[in-house]
């Protein structure tokens, strides 16, 4: 068959038209703002972007610090969270999503875990504040159990956290993994439980249904607002980035200890002094701040 030059430029066109495109990377945070940006969208996208991760986020509510350590949130209105939801038509490779302020807030949620293909999910459930107060709803987080957690690759929690949902004491490492055991019976295929303490040693402990690994490091004095969400903030860039979930979840401890090893006074504090890892996280990530390409995402369920 012979083409005329007009016939083989629209040929041309045609084929590098229909090639696969390929894009960025990107990450979904489903969570509250915190005006200080320690922890809720604000932070997950600094994580995401520090990760060379496109970055996309959806409001629960809004924050207001009433010190330090303390947040009041005011849940965006259920009907406004929905439609939040449902206008997200872009690609996902994965999410990071903390407790619904609200049951109107877990449906939505929950409904659009079943219907959107949003990669590796991870669940942070953000209950409980670094002075033990209850952060959110636990009946919220019971609820979440059945309409959740079919859909995630990981549930991270807080050694307080797991104890509350276990009903038991996560002091130390036997207990951590006990703890593990019983939430696994939950669905989650992996749990991250963070903050043990053994002597003078923070551990945190991943089970993968089968296996633990352990991580290990000197406690630090002083007193730090965000390291828990940093830390699955950039687990779930991590995720995005393709990276196996072992592999994520241990540079992302490996970044977040360098970002404590450069704290920054938290604003606003006055003589109390809270460091903030969040300010010196592209100090601490050893990566090319610019977004990689990669395939459009296949999507990852579990039955």
């Amino acid at each position: 068959m012979t083409l005329n030059p007009h016939e083989t430029a629209l040929l041309s066109k045609w084929s590098t038209d229909a090639r696969p495109k390929k894009r960025a990377a990107a990450a979904l945070s489903v969570d509250i703002h915190d005006p200080w940006s320690c922890q809720g969208v604000t932070a997950d996208l600094c994580a995401f972007a520090a990760c060379g991760v496109r970055g996309h986020s959806v409001l629960s509510g809004i924050g207001q610090r009433l010190s330090p350590t303390q947040i009041r949130c005011e849940p965006i209105p259920s009907h406004h969270f929905q439609m939040a939801l449902h206008n997200l038509d872009l690609a996902v490779d994965a999410a990071r999503i903390t407790t619904p302020l609200d049951l109107e807030q877990l449906r939505h949620l929950a409904e659009a875990l079943e219907r959107k293909a949003w990669g590796r999910v991870l669940y942070d459930p953000q209950l409980i504040d670094r002075e033990g107060r209850l952060d959110r709803d636990i009946n919220g987080a019971l609820a979440a159990r059945q309409r959740l957690l079919p859909h995630l690759t990981l549930l991270v929690l807080n050694s307080q956290e797991a104890a509350l949902l276990t009903q038991s004491q996560v002091p130390g490492l036997s207990a951590m993994k006990e703890a593990c055991r019983r939430l696994a019976d939950w669905g989650a295929p992996y749990i991250l439980i963070t903050g043990g303490r053994i002597d003078d040693h923070a551990v945190d402990l991943l089970y993968d249904g089968s296996g633990f690994t352990e991580w290990g490091s000197d406690r630090r004095e002083g007193h730090f607002v965000g390291p828990g969400p940093v830390l699955s903030a950039t687990i779930t860039a991590l995720l995005a980035r393709r990276l196996p979930l072992l592999d994520a979840v241990a540079q992302a401890k490996e970044w977040i200890t360098k970002a404590l090893d450069h704290p920054m006074p938290c604003p606003q504090s006055g003589a109390y002094l809270t460091p903030n890892p969040w300010h010196r996280v592209w100090q601490a990530i050893d990566l090319d701040p610019q977004p990689i390409e990669t395939a459009p995402a296949t999507p990852h369920r579990h039955p």
